[in-house]
């Protein structure tokens, strides 16, 4: 059986993948939007460490921060271990539900999703996230930027991250 369109739009109208979209839409089809792909150099290992500020309800403190894990040629990204260190209040900061994985995208932002914490400490503790987090990436200093980053708490306070994190290897991320 072919389906033929009662009417059709010119594809250099204006406005005409937008409505396509929304008649897509209102008939329950999905229309996706087309991945853009980058490139990143060299793949493989990488280990970001750097001093991350964390603000659970009332509470907050600085904690040395390592995230290991692994990225692909393509920019796919698998977070395996997070630390908070070893003392004081940050060791009371566990990271949940690993792996996280992401993708690096060419707007220059890292998007990892199913990112958990769990805070084990009086009056301010919890679970934080899952959540899908934005980081913002610096190809010239191989940098990740956490600017109020939100993990939703499913009870109580949410867990807010914030500073700036190194990547090594340095990573040349291409759109």
């Amino acid at each position: 059986m072919t389906i033929r369109p009662r009417f059709a739009l010119p594809a250099t109208a204006p406005g005409a993948a937008a409505r396509c979209r929304a008649i897509f839409g209102l008939l329950g089809l999905a229309v996706a939007p087309v991945a853009v792909a980058v490139t990143v150099t060299p793949a493989g290992d990488l280990v970001a460490a750097g001093t991350l500020s964390y603000r659970k309800g009332f509470a907050g403190l600085s904690c040395p921060t390592t995230f290991t894990g692994t990225i692909s040629a393509s920019g796919a990204v698998t977070i395996n271990a997070a630390s908070f260190t070893t003392r004081g209040l940050c060791a009371q900061i566990s990271a949940m539900s690993l792996p996280w994985t992401g993708q690096a995208d060419p707007r220059g932002v890292l998007v990892i999703d199913n990112a958990a914490v769990e805070v084990k400490a009086p009056f301010v503790g919890g679970l934080c996230g899952p959540s899908r987090i934005e980081l913002q990436w610096d190809n010239t200093h191989s940098t990740l930027t956490f600017k109020d980053v939100l993990l939703q708490a499913p009870t109580g306070s949410s867990c807010k991250t914030n500073g700036q994190i190194t990547v090594s290897p340095a990573l040349d991320v291409q759109p």
